[in-house]
């Protein structure tokens, strides 16, 4: 499951699991109030996000032991899923 925020007033649900959390725009002012509602295994930093920005939820995800993947700095994110 992938969930992406990119706007600051956003509806949370109580709490959701995801695969993948995309943040964009700023959207997102504490990662670590945010991790109260939405619990996921990767943390995906959009390029629409400041530098600023971008360092700060950084550091919050490292607190929090969430890996991150900066799409400004690692590029597009990509997966590969095999069958079996």
């Amino acid at each position: 499951m992938v969930v992406w925020i990119d706007q600051p007033d956003v509806e949370l649900p109580e709490e959701i699991k995801t695969n993948y959390l995309i943040i964009g725009n700023n959207a997102v002012p504490s990662l670590k109030e945010l991790v109260e509602h939405v619990i996921p295994d990767t943390l995906i930093l959009d390029g629409s996000n400041t530098a600023y920005y971008t360092n700060r939820v950084k550091e919050e995800a490292n607190e929090l032991h969430i890996p991150v993947h900066d799409v400004i700095q690692q590029g597009a994110f990509h997966k590969v899923y095999r069958l079996p």
